[in-house]
């Protein structure tokens, strides 16, 4: 999915005309360079529709048009459309009454279009369900909440981490919607019905195809990267096989077990021998689901946080990727007066992860990282003393200002 997504990006990005800047979008809410210079594409496809739907186009596939000139008209409330070219539309659109959705379609792209209120009310009526599974995990905050108190209870100190290689794509779509009936059945509130639920999750997974050139693709087992439903309905499968798996497993369970959808953390007191025996009993438990696992009696990453043994308490640090290169905003840029609020929202980041042995080593080295995009002393300075607050003040929603 995502070298698909490139192909439609640089194919978009080469009908801009030259003279166009491709930062004038850049700083958008929410927004990327790369999503920007394709706004005026991607923002009018979930309302574009026709209500009266033609016959199918009978255009052989091998004509199939290119890729730019697939995509809809541009919106007329955004960027004037002067500064892109004028793609045609797709051949034919039809819709589904039964199931309020309108599809998008032509040989070379399908697309699903909904009415805009249809996913958010889904995600509201999964969320529940998802955020109600014993091992789930929302964020780094949450987590973070749960380790505060943590202890390893014997003599042995372990933590490991687990993650589902290609978890999304790796979903069989029956198995799936067993899943996600096994735990919407269980809500208090039935409205709608698990039927109408599952059938738009159907919908979703089975109507994800593209052709490109000539050669047309249907996915035929997974979920496509980037759904709204996506994230809630692989926790759910994952829910499901972990409940399955802790029923019929014999020897010790680990103790604190998390799960941030495919990406897992167990701490346990149980020997190292007991705990491969665990892992290998996981790995082989579901044929669709395949693991890399890494055992430490030291400190491990989880998410963007570094958790390490020390006694029988787990403390936690920020955990930065390789390839991270700290290129924060150039302070000499043109950019919005919010954008000066970085080095506190980072510092506060630190605040909030960070055990207070390591807090001040962490602030002078995010410091030194300020200095060398121009920032000024007096910023860092004062983001600093807006810091100055408990750990406990900085994980709340909404922390005070010292």
């Amino acid at each position: 999915m995502k070298c698909f997504e490139k192909l439609v990006m640089e194919r978009i990005k080469s009908s801009l005309p030259s003279d166009l800047d491709p930062l004038q979008f850049a700083y958008r809410h929410n927004r990327s360079m790369d999503d920007a210079s394709a706004l005026t594409y991607t923002n009018c496809w979930n309302t574009w529709k026709r209500e009266t739907p033609p016959q199918p186009s009978t255009r052989p596939l091998s004509q199939a048009p290119s890729l730019a000139s697939s995509l809809p008209a541009p919106c007329p409330a955004k960027p004037p459309t002067s500064l892109f070219p004028s793609p045609t539309r797709p051949d034919f659109i039809f819709s589904l009454k039964s199931t309020n959705l309108t599809v998008l379609a032509d040989p070379l792209f399908l697309l699903v279009l909904v009415p805009p209120n249809l996913f958010p009310h889904t995600l509201t009526i999964l969320s529940p369900p998802v955020k109600s599974l014993p091992t789930y995990v929302q964020d780094t905050s949450h987590a973070l909440r749960l380790l505060h108190d943590f202890s390893f209870p014997g003599p042995h100190s372990l933590i490991f981490t687990m993650d589902v290689q290609s978890l999304y794509t790796s979903i069989p779509h029956q198995e799936g919607l067993k899943a996600l009936r096994f735990f919407l059945d269980r809500r208090t509130n039935q409205s709608p019905s698990t039927n109408i639920l599952l059938r738009q999750a159907e919908l979703v997974l089975t109507l994800n195809n593209f052709s490109i050139d000539s050669s047309h693709f249907l996915q035929i087992q997974g979920g496509a990267m980037g759904t709204c439903m996506g994230p809630s309905y692989a926790c759910f499968f994952v829910g499901y096989v972990e409940q399955s798996l802790f029923e019929a497993y014999r020897g010790p369970i680990p103790k604190r077990y998390l799960s941030y959808i495919d990406d897992y953390i167990r701490a346990t007191s149980c020997t190292h021998a007991e705990l491969t025996d665990f892992i290998h009993f996981t790995t082989n438990f579901h044929p669709a689901l395949k693991f890399t696992w890494t055992i430490s009696d030291i400190s491990l990453p989880f998410l963007d946080l570094t958790i390490s043994i020390a006694g029988n308490r787990a403390l936690t640090d920020i955990y930065y990727k390789p390839s991270d290169s700290h290129d924060y905003l150039d302070y000499t840029s043109s950019h919005p007066a919010s954008c000066d609020s970085i080095p506190y929202s980072q510092f506060l980041r630190l605040r909030r992860m960070c055990t207070q042995d390591v807090f001040q080593t962490r602030t002078s080295e995010m410091s030194s990282f300020f200095r060398e995009r121009g920032f000024l002393s007096l910023t860092i300075d004062q983001a600093l003393t807006r810091v100055s607050i408990s750990r406990s003040s900085a994980r709340s929603p909404h922390p005070p200002h010292s």
